[in-house]
């Protein structure tokens, strides 16, 4: 006996009314589940169980069958977030991306599609280079943006390149700010105004910031102690 009574306890079990409720609320037989709060192999066992007498199928092949249908009438809810916007299921034009209409667009996205759309050549912009590699296949090229923007999607403001030229030509590849940059006057490397530990390290007898290299750390004037 039980210490609640003398009924067995069967486990959590689904009437065929929970069952339709969730398929007129849902448009897959995985979101049915996760509206009533359940696994899909409960909701599947339960589902098979009770049949349609209209069509004679049980609710789990009818709701697999018919339940699509229902994507473009049923309102938002926490699992369907764009169930009743106008082509839904349907790739985001590139060409809105292009005007920056989507400033949040996946930027890894947004190079595969120029590369697979034939927005850009698969080839590195400065050198030409097109080799592959030997375990994956695929072509080592990270996409730069010219104007430093990353929001920028426009078509004209990227290009593809090579990691040792965007080393060279832009910067670390993993995304650090420069520590020097060139002079337009002399054409010689000067360290970036306010970094300490370039201007502490920095090599170059030229720019305005340099000062002759000591034991101790480099101090600005306007920062020391009178």
């Amino acid at each position: 006996m039980g210490l609640f009574g003398t009924g067995v306890y069967k486990g959590y079990q689904l009437s065929e009314k929970q069952c339709r409720y969730a398929m007129e609320n849902t448009i897959s037989n995985a979101e049915a589940a996760r509206w009533l709060h359940v696994s899909f192999s409960t909701w599947k066992k339960y589902a098979s169980m009770y049949i349609d007498e209209a069509t004679g199928k049980n609710l789990y092949q009818l709701h697999k069958e018919y339940g699509m249908n229902k994507r473009l009438v049923l309102p938002k809810t926490r699992y369907r977030k764009k169930s009743n916007a106008e082509g839904v299921f349907q790739v985001t034009p590139i060409e809105e991306i292009f005007e920056n209409k989507h400033l949040k667009y996946c930027r890894h996205r947004y190079k595969e599609r120029l590369i697979k759309e034939g927005w850009l050549e698969e080839r590195c912009a400065c050198c030409g280079f097109q080799e592959r590699r030997n375990y994956d296949f695929e072509m080592p090229l990270k996409l730069h943006w010219k104007d430093g923007n990353n929001s920028n999607f426009a078509l004209e403001n990227v290009e593809l390149l090579c990691y040792n030229c965007y080393f060279i030509n832009v910067g670390n590849v993993a995304g650090h700010a420069r520590h020097f940059k060139i002079d337009e006057t002399t054409g010689e490397p000067v360290p970036v105004r306010g970094d300490r530990k370039s201007l502490r390290n920095q090599m170059f007898k030229v720019g305005p910031h340099y000062k002759p290299r000591t034991l101790g750390p480099l101090v600005p004037d306007k920062f020391k102690k009178s």
